[in-house]
């Protein structure tokens, strides 16, 4: 019975967490939404119909030494990679004016930084499949990551249409992979320059 009792409590507490984490994840993108609007004279939150934010995701402390003799495929890294910790990187917003994509204000300028488009290739992919989370793997803006139904896979721009692939269909090199992207643990740094 005690084991019983246990159980529950465990399942509770982990339940607890993993929506505090959830939560935390709104707000960020809630916070650079509100931020957006008080920047961006043409930008309303309430005109928003559909919007993805995009996380940063590295990888883990104790793997940022390993390197591979070979380009590994996703699944082979995806235990290497923090999930708990994951930083807002952008949110892509439809509105009747455009998609906005709504990167943050800079760290040391009075401004945001954001661009709109007519229409936006990514955005279309990702409305069409409705994902649970998007990622840029590694901090990444050209390796995207899907998360949806519990399942993760890379997505690549082939013929002006998003597919799914493998790491090495976008960075063939194994010596650029192990020193400039697997390692990775640099956060985003919005730097205004002139």
């Amino acid at each position: 019975m005690k084991r019983i009792y246990f159980l529950i409590l465990l399942s509770i507490v982990s339940l607890s967490a993993f929506t505090q984490q959830i939560s935390e994840l709104d707000k960020s993108v809630n916070k650079m939404m509100e931020q957006a609007e008080s920047y961006i004279p043409d930008f309303h939150r309430k005109s928003v119909t559909a919007s993805y934010p995009i996380f940063y995701v590295l990888t883990k402390k104790e793997y940022r030494k390993m390197t591979f003799s070979q380009i590994p495929t996703y699944n082979q890294i995806d235990q290497y990679i923090d999930f708990d910790h994951l930083e807002l990187e952008c949110v892509l917003a439809k509105a009747p004016e455009g998609i906005w994509d709504l990167s943050g204000k800079y760290d040391d300028y009075d401004s945001f930084c954001y661009t709109k488009r007519a229409n936006d290739r990514l955005f279309d992919y990702l409305d069409s499949i409705k994902p649970d989370r998007v990622y840029n793997l590694f901090g990444e803006f050209f390796l995207k990551l899907i998360e949806k139904n519990g399942h993760r896979y890379l997505i690549k721009e082939i013929n002006k249409q998003y597919q799914p692939c493998e790491i090495i269909d976008i960075e063939p090199d194994v010596t650029f992979f192990n020193t400039w992207l697997f390692p990775n643990n640099t956060k985003k740094a919005l730097i205004y320059t002139n």
